[in-house]
């Protein structure tokens, strides 16, 4: 009996390939019993001045995997662009070889998910061409999150068959750290929650008044305004958090009316007083009375950033990703879904050391369903523009990790009924200006925010 080869093409998003070659190498031959694969080349690109080298992918992609009992092979093409150096490097691989030889071979099976189309088309028409009858080939749906395997040479002409939904397929599930592992990523080392920084006891309180308030129309808009209108204003300068004593009393006594209208506000709304009450004495923005603190000029700025700064950082939006966390967490648990493995909260990763690009990423929180990376971007902001920019920037990064087969969930405080937007209009410029399918982005305002944990749910589980 003759040899199977698989053959995967190998681009800078390896995640189809990775669950190509487990696909085909241990859930067909437990599912029914499936011919084994005997061989398994990984067609790369070669570092040249015109392309990157896709090799590491592949050689993390073999690490991850194991060797499964099969040998494994790379092929490094010199122009991935170019149809006949293609085909001139895998003739010369594959020639000299005569255990490869079609008499010798049994099947030969395509996977092309990975690379550029014209990687694609040109290996493709390689072994078909070479292979004949004894060919076949396959790619990853990445909307029907489907497996397609052809053999253009079946009575039929293409025979085509199509598996089942391959995220509901255990055996090629991943978790986040084998997901960031084969796109050459690590997670960066965190220092312990803001919780835990805060005292477990005070968190929960807060977290209660939190949900009270999202829970509440009527104080939920109240208090968003009351962010926007009053504390950034007095916390934040050019988008950033105030950590210097003296910039804060400037801002202090310039702003004169704005300090105002915070103290008032707070005598006006009971529960924003009580929840800015409800932090630690010695992390409080405000005074028992109620009123803004302000610290003495001659207070050191690091004492003055200790005092306020994980506060205001969570009053800046931190709030609601723990509230859509929590929100979030038991359903995922009664899924069967890992907490740290296939969801969590405040993801934030780096490529390694050696690694092409050293640019990092994070996303607010991150939900694994078999193999698909969902990704969460939260922001309290109810401008278009600000929304839009979150929603740019939560597609990039699941696109990152995740490549076609992801989904972004942007979650605003855009109203449903807003006169310049709503969450249905910004999801379809988001689709049209990142050139992604619509199913591809959820969008969510703040009308969903009370149960935002089963919407979520919905959308990871197409329900």
């Amino acid at each position: 009996m003759g040899e199977n080869i698989l053959v995967v093409t190998v681009g800078t998003s390896p995640l189809p390939e990775y669950i190509a070659t487990k696909y085909f190498l241990r859930y067909l031959p437990n599912k029914c019993s499936a011919e084994k694969y005997n061989y398994v080349f990984f067609i790369c690109s070669e570092e040249t001045i015109r392309q990157k080298s896709t090799a590491s992918y592949a050689e993390k992609l073999e690490e991850v995997l194991g060797r499964d009992n099969v040998k494994v092979f790379y092929i490094l093409l010199s122009d991935v662009s170019d149809p006949e150096t293609i085909y001139n490097d895998l003739n010369e691989y594959f020639s000299s070889r005569q255990e490869f030889s079609k008499e010798k071979v049994n099947k030969v099976h395509l996977h092309y998910s990975g690379g550029t189309k014209a990687m694609a088309v040109y290996i493709y028409d390689f072994f078909k061409t070479k292979y004949g009858e004894k060919f076949e080939s396959s790619y990853l749906d990445a909307r029907d999150k489907r497996m397609i395997v052809s053999n253009p040479h079946s009575k039929n002409k293409i025979k085509t068959l199509a598996s089942d939904d391959l995220r509901n397929v255990d055996e090629v599930s991943i978790d986040i750290d084998t997901l960031l592992r084969i796109h050459l990523y690590e997670k960066k080392e965190e220092n312990e929650s803001w919780g835990n920084k805060f005292c477990s006891n005070n968190f929960i309180i807060i977290m209660r008044q939190i949900e009270d308030i999202i829970k509440t129309p009527e104080k939920i808009k109240i208090f968003i305004a009351w962010l926007d209108d009053q504390f950034r204003r007095l916390f934040k300068s050019s988008g950033k958090f105030i950590e210097k004593t003296e910039e804060f009393c400037n801002v202090v006594k310039n702003n004169e009316n704005i300090v105002n209208q915070f103290n008032e506000q707070l005598s006006k709304y009971e529960f924003i007083k009580s929840l800015l009450l409800s932090f630690p004495e010695e992390k409080r923005i405000i005074n028992e009375d109620g009123k803004l603190w302000i610290p003495p000029e001659d207070l050191s700025s690091k004492k003055f950033k200790e005092k306020i700064f994980e506060t205001v950082k969570f009053l800046d939006g931190k709030w609601l990703e723990y509230y859509v966390y929590n929100e979030l967490k038991n359903k995922l648990l009664e899924r069967g879904l890992k907490e740290g493995s296939h969801f969590g909260l405040s993801l934030k990763a780096k490529k390694k050391e050696g690694s092409n690009n050293s640019k990092g990423f994070e996303l607010d929180i991150f939900v694994i369903r078999g193999y698909q990376l969902i990704g969460i971007s939260i922001t309290t902001s109810l401008k278009t523009g600000e929304c839009k920019f979150k929603g740019f920037e939560v597609i990039h990064r699941v696109n990152q990790i995740g490549g076609e087969e992801s989904k972004a969930i942007l979650i605003t405080a855009i109203d449903r009924n807003g006169k310049d937007s709503n969450p249905e209009s910004l999801k379809e410029d988001l689709a049209y200006e990142t050139g992604s399918h619509e199913e591809k982005i959820v969008v969510f305002g703040i009308d969903d925010w009370a149960d935002i944990g089963d919407k979520i749910v919905e959308e990871v589980f197409d329900e």
